[in-house]
């Protein structure tokens, strides 16, 4: 809603300064009286308030087709395990000055926190555990390149491909559905979708 009201602002503003400042000066006579910013305003509002809602929700839908439709292709092509070095283990530096050490196929996801820290998510006796470390997104690719099932699928996540569920799409982008977590991974935009797919 902010954004349709930002719009008609930024025409009712386009509007006055056309009229009343540069039509004013070509047309005198006819432009005695000028009018308030706020009268325009108002005339903006009244007229453009019904045309921008109808395009902004074309532009909604559109983007969710879209993304419906990518999120269900990667559905049908991702529904094969990517390989895994299986046993492999990932050490980690908690930040209770502990090493966290992790099975590579349990890990579920990692997601940045801010500054140097992160929170990893893996699985531990059927159930789903979380540690802060202190550790950036591209440190931790780097020490722990132990699988081709991880993959940084978006500038704040890190995700394992095996604990995929399934891929949705709305107006906004592609969510990702891991095991074991209840909230989405934002797919980047920019990721490039073939590394979704099945590892031969």
């Amino acid at each position: 809603m902010l954004i349709i009201l930002w719009i008609l602002l930024n025409i009712s503003l386009v509007n006055y300064f056309y009229n009343d400042i540069i039509i004013a000066k070509i047309y005198p006579s006819t432009f005695e009286n000028h009018s308030s910013i706020a009268r325009w305003v108002t005339m903006t509002f009244s007229v453009g308030i019904i045309p921008v809602i109808f395009a902004l929700y074309y532009i909604e839908k559109r983007f969710f087709w879209r993304n419906s439709s990518r999120a269900e292709n990667l559905n049908k092509e991702t529904s094969k395990p990517h390989q895994d070095k299986l046993g492999k283990q990932i050490q980690l530096k908690s930040n209770k000055d502990t090493t966290l050490t992790i099975n590579s196929a349990d890990l579920i996801c990692v997601r940045a926190e801010g500054g140097n820290y992160a929170s990893v998510y893996w699985y531990e006796k059927n159930s789903t555990k979380t540690e802060l470390i202190r550790m950036t997104l591209t440190g931790f690719m780097e020490d722990t390149d132990t699988t081709d099932a991880l993959v940084r699928c978006h500038k704040s996540y890190i995700i394992n491909l095996n604990k995929v569920i399934s891929y949705q799409g709305n107006a906004r982008s592609i969510l990702i559905q891991l095991e074991g977590l209840d909230f989405s991974v934002p797919l980047s935009r920019s990721f490039p979708r073939n590394k979704l797919k099945q590892s031969n």
